[in-house]
């Protein structure tokens, strides 16, 4: 059995991509379950409206030719706001059940995590996340109106809120600034492991996403006739589900990270183990042992 992931450690970005890796390896069982259990539910009804809107949308070009606001109203129709409010609402879950987990284990490593402990540590901070995400859109879309703030800078930065919000248990706004305490002067750094991490989920989303694909490819060519309402429902399900799971590498990454840029800058991991040795008990010796 492997040594538990240490997480308070500065790794270049080499070491951070293996250390996700390794990380979600040695927790697959009890992370995925923790995902599947609390942002499973929000992932599957945006599933089923995304299905639904998609299987409106194979149709959508006949109501244009003799209504054209009959087609608008299908493509910005109820299951259309019903697929976005779930998908944001099992993006935010599934964000905030990885961060949980990662927070749990820092605590206590050796311990196996249940779902509840994960879950009761979502609830403690769902609120404030919750925050981060709205603030964070608001701040988003009001600096790139203004030109104040670049959008990929301004997001880039943001990626850290999330998990300091967790893990520190602060405001979002006092968040904001610890974000860019920690990575001044190390911004692409950052910029690379987001873009890479996200070629990689890319990748495997591709396995999950592929199935609706086909469908879908194959209704608009005509290759298939009837309604696919059913299996393009099915699809998006398994897709939206699937992606809240391979989404789970880059929130690992980001919190090592974190981590990372933290040692970086106060080295409290350092710290922690030189505290540590001295706190470490001096075995006892055998009686019958000579003394010197």
């Amino acid at each position: 059995m492997k040594p538990p992931v240490v997480l308070q450690q500065e790794r270049d970005f080499s070491q951070k991509i293996n250390a996700t890796f390794d990380f979600v390896i040695q927790n697959f069982k009890p992370l995925l379950r923790a995902v599947v259990f609390i942002a499973g539910p929000g992932a599957l009804v945006a599933g089923f409206f995304g299905g639904l809107y998609q299987s409106n949308m194979l149709t959508v070009k006949d109501t244009l030719s003799g209504e054209p606001f009959g087609g608008l109203s299908k493509m910005l129709g109820m299951d259309y706001l019903l697929m976005v409010l779930f998908s944001v609402l099992s993006y935010l879950l599934a964000g905030c059940t990885v961060y949980a987990y990662v927070v749990e284990y820092e605590i206590d490593p050796q311990r196996e995590i249940s779902t509840e402990q994960v879950w009761a540590r979502v609830q403690q901070s769902l609120l404030s996340y919750a925050g981060a995400l709205v603030l964070g859109f608001v701040l988003l879309v009001g600096g790139s109106i203004l030109l104040v703030i670049p959008a990929i800078y301004w997001m880039v930065v943001y990626s850290l809120v999330f998990f300091i919000v967790m893990r520190e248990n602060i405001a979002p706004f006092d968040a904001i600034k610890r974000a860019f305490y920690l990575i001044k002067n190390k911004w692409w750094a950052h910029f690379g492991l987001i873009l890479i991490m996200g070629i990689i989920q890319s990748i495997f989303n591709v396995v999950f996403q592929a199935p609706s694909l086909i469908a879908t490819f194959l209704k608009t060519l005509g290759v298939v006739s009837g309604d696919l309402q059913f299996t393009l429902i099915a699809t998006t399900m398994l897709s939206t589900v699937g992606s809240a799971c391979v989404n789970t590498l880059g929130w690992v990454a980001i919190a090592f990270q974190y981590y990372n840029f933290v040692e970086q800058k106060e080295g409290s991991g350092m710290l922690a183990a030189i505290n540590a040795i001295g706190q470490k008990q001096t075995p006892a010796p055998n009686q019958g042992e000579e003394q010197y």
